[in-house]
């Protein structure tokens, strides 16, 4: 999915039709941000961290315990195997933008604790 620009990913990110809109506009935005100091505040300050904090938040919530496949390789064992889901994808997606927001200056990790 291409985005004409930051507020149309961030909209989406906002009211995702679906995980994959969702996944597609956290790549975008975390693409477009690593390396890149004017464009990370510029991700600050329309107001991505409200919607980062949010998506974590909610994925955390629906989501509850991780879910395991239980397989039996002998009758003596059990090998519990997680299962990686595109909830998982959303929330490293978003992890991996916040911490590049969070990864430079002291102005700039200023500008993200006060963003709140």
């Amino acid at each position: 999915m291409a985005f004409d620009s930051l507020s149309d990913a961030i909209a989406q990110l906002k009211n995702p039709a679906g995980v994959d809109s969702q996944l597609a506009a956290l790549r975008y935005l975390k693409n477009h941000a690593i390396g890149h100091k004017e464009r990370k505040r510029e991700l600050v300050r329309q107001g991505v961290i409200d919607v980062l904090a949010s998506t974590l938040s909610l994925s955390t919530r629906t989501r509850g315990k991780r879910r395991f496949s239980e397989t039996q390789s002998n009758h003596s064992s059990v090998d519990k195997t997680a299962i990686w889901t595109e909830e998982d994808e959303v929330r490293l997606q978003a992890i991996i933008l916040v911490n590049s927001l969070a990864n430079g200056e002291l102005v700039d990790l200023a500008l993200v604790i006060t963003s709140n």
